[in-house]
């Protein structure tokens, strides 16, 4: 009991700093040069403009190859605009503006929005407290040297460069069945044109740090042990950089790995491996939903205002508590955009000649089926999150469709895993 509660403590402690970090970092942002920032932005003005609000780079207009290729530069201009409202604004309170996250909207064409900041000088007329908007330092850093479409460059070389050196890691450690699966996963979720938007970027610059860390980690003797903080981690850092898009990819994917990399292990039973799941699923879910209620604190402490009653309505909002939306509708509309016509004749193709190969070669006597209920298990999350978000999904079910990347990688993964015949049941 005692060694238990000490974990708890340490877990606090940890989490406590990493909020303090995270202000203080919102805080150091506002210290940059704003005139400068606000330059180098203004030319997105026509990046913008030659796109518009929702733009489709490859594969035609509207195909089932191209609906993932959708970019949301409607956040992606908001995301900018707060950047870059410290420019602009009246509030001279550096704590205050590191919790308002100012902005400016007027009209439904945020472009126009975007541009009359420069245009008009336009002061902010809104914020959004509830967010803590964290990918505004990277940003706002950025842009005192380079222009958006710059950072869109080196975002792409960024992760594509991680998503190489994660399938590396991942053949050198699972095998390359399971390194082809991990890249197909991704691809479906759009991975080409993710670089290119502000908005999608974060969850899955988190989501391949993250498999690369734990992929690293797993040679430690005490990676097990290291797992917890690890995840509270991750789950405070999704929580503070991301805006709704697909944050559950953070963890699935990351607990996916973990039982592959436990799996090379015989040793370990259901019931430690379901102690240690059920742990780091509570860990994640805690850190990321305390992390948004520690802005909550902070913002209504700072702005002397009921920012967490205005958040929760929100969250109520979002959670869809008036039941306004089907909820098998919600599903099938996610569904729909990741396993179109194309992927599920490809997907259903595959497991039946790898049922026959399984079938044949007597595969199925030496996989281990304790691990393969646990992949199981985290394919079905991603319609547990639409279920409980179902307002947000069904009207953002054009970006939250890709936390089913969780449900692609697990279907995968327990068809390879009836070839790893050197585990026993």
């Amino acid at each position: 009991m005692k060694k238990a509660l000490f974990e708890i403590l340490k877990l606090v402690i940890l989490f406590i700093i990493m909020i303090i970090v995270f202000f203080l970092l919102m805080v150091l942002s506002y210290l940059l040069p704003k005139d400068v920032i606000k330059e180098n932005a203004s030319f997105a003005v026509e990046d913008f403009k030659k796109e518009g609000v929702w733009y489709i780079p490859l594969l035609g207009i509207d195909t089932d190859l191209s609906h993932p290729m959708l970019l949301d530069n409607y956040t992606d201009t908001l995301i900018m605009d707060v950047a870059i409202m410290d420019a602009n604004t009246d509030e001279t309170n550096i704590f205050k503006k590191a919790v308002l996250n100012q902005k400016y909207r007027d009209g439904e064409d945020p472009v126009n929005s975007y541009e009359e900041i420069f245009t008009k000088d336009k002061k902010p007329n809104g914020e959004y407290t509830r967010y803590w908007f964290g990918t505004i330092i990277v940003l706002k850093l950025l842009l005192t040297f380079i222009t958006y479409a710059t950072i869109r460059y080196i975002n792409m070389i960024f992760i594509l460069t991680l998503l190489v050196l994660a399938i590396l890691l991942i053949q050198k450690r699972l095998g390359m069945r399971y390194a082809i699966g991990y890249a197909i996963t991704f691809i479906l979720c759009g991975i080409i044109i993710i670089p290119m938007s502000l908005q999608f970027s974060p969850v899955f610059i988190i989501t391949l740090l993250s498999s690369i860390f734990i992929l690293l980690l797993s040679k430690k003797e005490d990676f097990e042990k290291l797992l917890p903080y690890v995840f509270l981690i991750i789950g405070g850092i999704t929580a503070f950089s991301d805006l709704l898009t697909c944050p559950l990819l953070t963890f699935g994917i990351t607990s996916i790995l973990i039982v592959l990399l436990r799996n090379q292990k015989s040793e370990c039973t259901f019931k430690d491996n379901l102690f240690l799941y059920f742990k780091l699923a509570i860990i994640w879910i805690a850190s990321y939903a305390l992390t948004y209620l520690a802005k909550w604190i902070i913002a209504s402490i700072v702005l002397q205002s009921n920012v967490i009653s205005s958040a929760w309505k929100q969250f109520m909002f979002r959670t869809d508590a008036s039941n306004e939306y089907d909820k098998l509708s919600t599903i099938q509309k996610n569904f729909n955009f990741y396993f179109n016509k194309i992927v599920l004749v490809l997907l259903g193709i595959f497991i039946i000649i790898n049922s026959i190969i399984i079938i044949v070669k007597k595969y199925y006597k030496t996989a281990n089926y304790k691990n393969i209920i646990f992949l199981a298990a985290l394919g079905f999350l991603p319609y547990m999150w639409y279920l409980v978000l179902s307002n947000h999904s069904a009207i953002h079910y054009w970006m939250t469709y890709r936390i089913q990347a969780i449900t692609m990688f697990s279907i995968l993964s327990i068809v390879f895993i009836f070839y790893d015949k050197k585990i026993k049941p």
